[in-house]
């Protein structure tokens, strides 16, 4: 077997030490130069609770991740536990919701901060190819909305429970200090009927000295009625000595039951409101649920009320003059934004040819009125008919909280209502012309078809019966 050379094995472990070293120091420039980008922003909050200032920091993606530190000051002298919500809406990862505190609660001592050692870490990853340019460098960052709820004043619980247990010490006290009393009464009674009993016993002997020739000394004995008495005395005392003790302890187990049913019904008090301010929330926005349902149908059946129509052909129409108006709507969903478009009533005419406009001509015309899409409803032979119509329609909009927009079209009105247009403009002489020409009011993209009538009309020849005026 070969062996190795000792210093061959120690020049090759020598260049490996240097190349580990040239590795580590170039890693670490490569790091400092990320972070020399991550700076540490603060983030704006409006503040909601005044007893608690919620802060917000962020550093940028210098690092290929950013990291978002959040801060919780109790700005009071008690101690809460509250729980802290935090959405953040974020470039390349999306929304991020989150409750701060290692057990989703952040727990402050008086005057105390909640700082992000006692918090999960915050890191997000992106690229600057979905991130947002800030100066020279990026960031995820969009906005942060929060919410502190479940606030509960463990200060305020404490000192409940401290006085709960000094208003039983102090009952404690009271009902020991009674049963000393009727102790101490009792003995002063048994105390009080024993020095009766021996004075009664030395009363025989003080007449000692005197001569009793024919009395012969007996031991004084208590009569059976003094006993009897002295056991009723004593019975006595042991009834009002028990009825004093059941008395003090009932009062106890009475104050005891009165605070704690106070402290029981206090609570239910506080449910009982809770849940009817909530009822009443529920309800308060089941109505105006429900009333926005009906706007919402309201505004569908005014609008359905007055469906679209195309302008029918002279063929299929024979009326010389049929009247139309237009509108658009949007939002008609919503309760506060709902707007609609409406048109005056305008005249679709005749031509001189028997035709009348197409609907593709008036479609293509009214198309830039409105920001919606516009419908055209009709068509009324009278012009009263359509006016009536269309303020039924506004007024059952304006009814609905549909805000009104007025817009204007002059419509395609016929021969007669052209040929009156141009005689009010004045007198235009023109020259001598063979045959007289027709008025055509069409515009030139959408001239109807001329029938088999007029083509035969037209090869007839007109007499010239002189200088035509305009």
């Amino acid at each position: 077997m070969k062996k190795s050379n000792p210093a061959r094995i120690k020049i090759g472990f020598d260049l490996l030490h240097d190349a580990c070293l040239r590795h580590c120091i170039a890693l670490g420039i490569t790091l400092m130069g990320f972070s020399s980008h991550a700076q540490s922003i603060a983030i704006p909050i409006e503040q909601t609770n005044p007893n608690f200032t919620l802060t917000a920091v962020r550093s940028g993606l210098g690092s290929g991740y950013e990291s978002y530190l959040f801060y919780v000051q109790n700005n009071t002298a008690r101690e809460y536990e509250i729980v802290v919500q935090i959405d953040l809406e974020l470039a390349c990862e999306g929304t991020k919701s989150f409750k701060l505190g290692v057990n989703s609660i952040v727990h402050l001592r008086a005057n105390e901060k909640f700082t992000p050692s006692k918090d999960y870490v915050h890191n997000y990853f992106g690229n600057k190819d979905c991130a947002i340019a800030e100066g020279k460098s990026y960031t995820l960052f969009k906005s942060l909305r929060y919410s502190i709820s479940s606030v509960v004043d463990i200060s305020r619980e404490n000192e409940d429970a401290a006085a709960r247990k000094n208003a039983q010490q102090q009952q404690k006290m009271e009902a020991e200090r009674k049963n000393q009393q009727i102790r101490k009464e009792q003995q002063d009674q048994q105390r009080s009927a024993q020095q009766e009993r021996q004075e009664k016993l030395q009363n025989p002997a003080a007449l000692q000295g005197q001569a009793q020739p024919n009395i012969q000394r007996q031991p004084v004995q208590s009569s059976p009625a003094e006993q009897q008495a002295q056991y009723r005395q004593k019975l006595a005392a042991d009834r009002a000595y028990n009825a004093q003790r059941e008395e003090t302890i009932n009062k106890g187990v009475s104050d005891m039951t009165n605070l704690i049913s106070g402290y029981i019904q206090q609570n239910r008090a506080d449910k009982e409101r809770k849940e009817a301010l909530e009822e009443q929330r529920a309800l308060e926005e089941q109505q105006r649920q429900y009333e926005l349902s009906l706007k919402i149908s309201g505004r569908k059946n005014a609008f359905q009320a007055v469906p679209g129509k195309d302008i029918p052909l002279a063929s299929q129409e024979k009326a010389p003059t049929i009247y139309y108006f237009i509108y658009s709507h949007n939002g008609l969903e919503s309760e506060y934004g709902a707007s609609a478009y409406v048109s005056n009533v305008f005249e679709v005419g005749r031509y001189n040819d028997g035709t009348r406009a197409y609907t593709a001509t008036v479609k293509n015309e009214i198309a830039g009125l409105t920001p919606y899409p516009e419908t055209l409803h009709g068509y009324y032979y009278t012009l009263d008919q359509a006016e009536q119509k269309r303020s039924e329609l506004i007024g059952s909009l304006q009814n609905y909280g549909v805000m009104i927009n007025y817009i204007t079209y002059k419509g395609k009105p016929g021969a007669a209502g052209a040929a009156q247009t141009i005689e009010n403009q004045g007198p235009n002489y023109g020259s001598l012309i063979e045959k007289p020409a027709k008025a055509d009011l069409r515009p030139a993209d959408a001239a109807a078809p001329k029938t088999q009538a007029a083509k035969s009309t037209q090869k007839k020849p007109e007499k010239n019966y002189g200088t035509i005026i305009e």
